[in-house]
Formats: C-alpha cells, structure tokens, sequence
C-alpha cells in the first residue's frame, strides 16, 4: 500500500512538472513537434516569454498573430505605459513612433499615427469627389472605407495603414486593421471586425452568452498552382512543410512568368473562413 501511495505522489509530481514545463511554451500554430522539457530549444515551440512581444518567431508567425495575442478590452484596460500593436502585443509606450518597427505589423511607427500633420488623401484618381480609388481603378464611395467589408480587390479599403487610429481605451475595442469599435459589439457573436478579432476565443472566453467560432482559417496557395509567381514586397507569403499561405485579411498579388499571361484577378484577399476573394488565377502561355 505504502508503494502504490509513493508511486501515486510521484506521478502526481510529475505531472505537476510537466503541466509548469508547458505553461512555459507557446507552440507554433502548425507545429506537431512534441516538447521536451529537459531542452532550451524545442522545434515548433517558443518560450511564452516571446509569444505576443511584437517579434515574429514561429516559423508561421502564430506566436504574434490575432488568436494568440488579442485580448478584451476589460483586460486591456487593466495596464498602463504600454502601446497596444494591432495586433494585440503589448509594448512599451515609449516604443511608440521612436523610429524603430517594434511591431510585427508596423503598426507602432504607422505615418498616419506618429506624423501629427499627415492626412490621408482619399486616393480619387479619375473617381469623383465622393469616392475612393481602388488599385484595380474602382471606385467606392467614401463611407465604405473601414467600414468592415472588403470592397477593393486588395482589400486596401480596410487595410491597417487606411484604418488604424487610437481608440479610447474605456469604451473601445481595436480592431487587427486598426479600426474601432463600440466595447458592446465584442464577443455578441457577431463578426464586426474585418478580420473576425471581436469573436476569437481568446479574446472572449468566459464572456457570457459567447459562443466559440474556430472558423478563421488561413488561405493557402495549392502546389499545382506553382506556375503563377507570388511577387509582392509587403506582404510575403508564409511557407510551412512546404506550402505557402496566407493569414486571414492579408492581401496577395498573383502574377506569372513573363512567357506567360495571367487569366483572373491577380489580386486576392484571404477572407475569414480560409477561403480566397476571388477564384485563384492561372498562367497560360501567350500565343
């Protein structure tokens, strides 16, 4: 009896070492490595300590995105001295508009957050005085700028550096592109966001009436689609085990090689159920 109970006590203390090792770790979204608590470097996992500090350091870039680092505003609200990325990672006030990217997302040194003369210019073009101009040369009116809804082929009408702007902290609630809202629409289980941030688990577990949506998935490129070239500076694509991806809200410009044309839309965006814009483009040789 006396050895069942000590081998009860030692599992017990074993266990209880493993649970402190893992609350320890953030594993990386796409990581099926397992974790061994006797190493400093564990694949496919980061020290807790460097999930939500504004540095990307899962492969995939989990450790910094929406579902890991955004919290309720109730929770939010509770710290002082820190700048908030977009994102949801906290850093210090004094990272703010001091010339260095401190967030993933840039969102810290935005010109139309650190430069208090700059105004953004409704990008008109041949559009009326009224309306915005897409890059595919739509036009849309005004209103619909950050309004929630994806208008623009590249989603550039709710982008970050379109929509981000400081919320008041008591009674608002930022969006991952930067926009606002109203404190009472977060976790009502309805998506108000662009990007799904006021309905993500984490952010509303244990608000009462929440019901949990897992449905924000991200958008991948398909290996038969090799052919078609991703080429844009900002944002890249992802690459984990081999395939590229995008998160959802990103933008993605497709374009082909120069022997071939392009038939479809060449730009996309990844909407909130892991599905693309528009259809995929394909490349098909000139004749």
């Amino acid at each position: 009896m006396k050895m069942l109970r000590l081998l009860i006590v030692c599992l017990l203390i074993v266990h209880q070492v493993l649970a402190n090792c893992e609350l320890q770790w953030f594993q990386c979204k796409d990581s099926k490595e397992p974790l061994n608590c006797d190493k400093d470097v564990n694949k496919g996992w980061v020290k807790k300590s460097k999930a939500c500090d504004g540095a990307l350091d899962c492969p995939d870039g989990s450790d910094e995105f929406l579902t890991a680092c955004k919290q309720h505003p109730t929770t939010t609200g509770m710290f002082t001295e820190l700048f908030y990325c977009a994102s949801g990672a906290p850093i210090s006030e004094h990272q703010e508009c001091d010339g260095r990217e401190d967030c993933w997302d840039k969102s810290d040194e935005l010109e139309s957050n650190c430069n208090f003369s700059f105004e953004l210019k409704a990008q008109r073009g041949n559009c009326r005085e009224s309306e915005w101009e897409c890059i595919d040369k739509k036009c849309i009116a005004e209103q619909k700028l950050c309004d929630g809804q994806i208008d623009c082929s590249d989603g550039q009408d709710e982008s970050l550096e379109q929509c981000f702007k400081k919320c008041e902290s008591d009674s608002e609630f930022q969006c991952g592109n930067g926009n606002c809202i109203i404190n009472s629409k977060v976790c009502d289980n309805v998506i108000d966001c662009v990007d799904g941030a006021d309905e993500l688990p984490k952010v509303c577990e244990g608000i009462k009436g929440y019901i949990p949506n897992n449905a924000y998935r991200n958008c991948t490129i398909p290996r038969d689609r090799e052919p078609i070239l991703f080429f844009a500076d900002n944002p890249t694509p992802h690459l984990t085990n081999g395939l590229r991806y995008m998160l959802p809200n990103e933008p993605a410009l497709f374009k082909c090689p120069h022997v071939m044309k392009l038939v479809g839309k060449e730009w996309n965006v990844c909407m909130l159920n892991g599905k693309w814009h528009h259809d995929l483009p394909t490349c098909q040789q000139n004749h």
